[in-house]
């Protein structure tokens, strides 16, 4: 069964204590007009012409009500669901006019006012499960861009003092200097926060970026 199924179904089985209660969504189902007794019956209605003319796209896979229509039926639903601030898109496809939301708030609302309450809490809680999974799947991303780029900057950093070790130069350079290049070679999975912490004396992130830069330029410096 699809979502919109069930919500027909759950729909279709609602007993009315009233009469005409019954005869409104009578109404709604075959698309005519409704002289309101109560101010239940333009709801029970509406709850009819989803029921006959309907149609919701599964949550998970995105957010999509229409109602569809043969005939000038559609401005009459328009101007009434414009009247309960739940005013619609419109368009025409062939001969079949078409009523639609395309907000999630706007579905619950609309599923809410036929009587469907609890089929809008289960779109509500199936948009938070997407919006959990795709804030993991951004953080998760950002966490693999981030183990990325210091990987590379790690690398650069180890080739350069393989360079000027193997030119005589890492010697003459400052002891500061040397012990951060002792320490990139021998923690070169570590990112720059975790390897400010090893040194000797403290020394900022921006300082040992520095040092790092300081090894990377000298080393483009040597002829090969």
């Amino acid at each position: 069964m699809s979502f919109s199924s069930d919500i027909k179904d759950y729909l279709s089985v609602i007993k009315e204590k009233k009469d005409y209660c019954t005869e409104a969504f009578v109404h709604g189902f075959e698309h005519k007009a409704c002289q309101p007794k109560c101010d239940k019956d333009l709801k029970v209605m509406l709850r009819g012409l989803f029921v006959s003319s309907g149609n919701i796209m599964d949550p998970n896979k995105g957010y999509y009500l229409t109602l569809s229509f043969t005939n000038e039926y559609m401005d009459y639903i328009y101007s009434l669901l414009c009247s309960m601030d739940l005013e619609p898109k419109a368009l025409k496809r062939h001969d079949e006019y078409i009523l639609y939301y395309k907000e999630s708030e706007r579905i619950e609302d609309f599923l809410t006012v036929i009587g469907a309450g609890k089929f809008a809490l289960e779109l509500m809680e199936a948009k938070v499960m997407k919006e959990t999974r795709n804030n993991l799947n951004r953080l998760n991303n950002a966490e693999i861009a981030n183990m990325t780029r210091t990987a590379e900057a790690s690398a650069e950093a180890c080739d350069a003092i393989h360079k000027l070790e193997k030119h005589g130069v890492l010697s003459h350079m400052s002891d500061a200097v040397q012990e951060t290049a002792r320490l990139r070679l021998e923690y070169p999975e570590y990112n720059l926060e975790q390897l400010r912490e090893l040194h000797s004396r403290p020394i900022s992130k921006s300082g040992l970026y520095h040092r790092l830069n300081k090894l990377i330029n000298e080393a483009r410096n040597i002829q090969d």
